[in-house]
C-alpha cells in the first residue's frame, strides 16, 4: 500500500513539474477549458465528449513525455549536439501532430453547431 501511495505522490509531483515548466501546457489547458464550456453550451453528444477527452488526454500525455525527454536529454549533455536537437525536435513535432489532429476534431465537432 505504501508503494502505491508513493507512486501516486511521484505522479502528482511530475504533474506539478509539467505545470510549473510547461508554457504550452498552460495554453493547452486554457483551450481545454474553452472547449469544455463550448461543449456544455452546444450540448455535444456523449461520443463527441469522448472524442474530445481522448484528444485532450493524448495531447497532455504527449506534452508530458516531451518534457520528460527534454529533461533526460539535458542530463546527457547541455552542449549543442545535433543528435540531441533532432530528438527534441522530433518529440515536439509529435506533439504538434496531435495538436493539429485535435484542432481538426474540435472544428468538426463545433463548426456545424456554430453555423
Amino acid at each position: 500500500m505504501q508503494r502505491a501511495i508513493k507512486s501516486v505522490g511521484n505522479a502528482l509531483r511530475g504533474i506539478s513539474i509539467i505545470f510549473k515548466e510547461g508554457r504550452n501546457i498552460k495554453i493547452y489547458i486554457f483551450c481545454i477549458v474553452i472547449c469544455v464550456l463550448a461543449g456544455f453550451y452546444f450540448s455535444i453528444t456523449q461520443i463527441e465528449w469522448m472524442i474530445l477527452l481522448l484528444f485532450f488526454g493524448l495531447v497532455l500525455t504527449a506534452e508530458s513525455l516531451n518534457t520528460a525527454l527534454e529533461h533526460t536529454l539535458n542530463c546527457i549533455s547541455r552542449d549543442h549536439r545535433e543528435d540531441i536537437r533532432d530528438a527534441k525536435d522530433v518529440a515536439a513535432g509529435a506533439v504538434a501532430i496531435l495538436v493539429i489532429a485535435n484542432i481538426i476534431a474540435v472544428l468538426i465537432i463545433f463548426l456545424p453547431k456554430i453555423f
